[in-house]
């Protein structure tokens, strides 16, 4: 399996700001947490979301369901 070298588009840069805004985000979020902050980071909404919310856990299992045949069914963009 080789794997092709891609141009940077103007969509990579855009995933590599979301996780890099995502992961200042989080991290703002876990340090307020150990101070005795608000339950702020994203598993904890998760978390508040499930427990409170009767179809939590669905929600999370079709999202899961969701991400993996998107991985799995991913066509390379160079294919025709």
């Amino acid at each position: 399996m080789t794997v092709k070298k891609r141009k940077w588009s103007g969509w990579r840069w855009f995933w590599v700001a979301w996780l890099a805004m995502f992961a200042i985000g989080e991290t703002a979020a876990i340090i307020e947490l150990r101070k005795g902050g608000d339950d702020t980071t994203l598993s904890e909404f998760v978390w508040d979301f499930v427990v409170s919310n009767p179809l939590g856990w669905v929600g999370i299992a079709v999202l899961l369901v969701w991400l993996f045949i998107h991985f799995l069914i991913q066509k390379d963009s160079d294919d025709s």
